[in-house]
């Protein structure tokens, strides 16, 4: 059985800040993804898209609240992540996680 490497999909060496607006939760396999718009300074929208790395499975067992459920179009949603490694791709990867103020884990580290 193999898995995709995310170092192949995304800039793990570089990490960008992006605050927007959900318009869909994907609590999908093998990873949930988040679409989400972002307002430029000019007042412009990007409709970006970030992957999860946990699966629904594993999000479940963090004992967080992960589920169908956990946001919906129109929370606020302010993150860290890693760029897509295709330039002009508005995706990336999450590393750091708030919904509505409020901190989410996205791996599975320490607590």
């Amino acid at each position: 059985m193999a898995h995709h490497g995310s170092s192949i999909s995304y800039q793990l060496d570089k990490t960008i800040l992006l605050t927007g607006v959900v318009t869909e939760w994907a609590f999908v396999n093998p990873h949930p993804q988040i679409y989400f718009d972002v307002n430029d300074a000019q007042g412009n929208v990007a409709h970006w898209a970030v992957e999860l790395l946990p699966s629904p499975s594993m999000m479940k067992n963090m004992k967080v609240g992960w589920t169908r459920t956990s946001m919906k179009p129109g929370d606020q949603i302010k993150l860290v992540c890693n760029p897509s490694r295709v330039a002009g791709a508005k995706a990336c990867l999450a590393r750091e996680l708030e919904i509505n103020g409020k901190v989410w884990p996205v791996g599975a580290g320490p607590g």
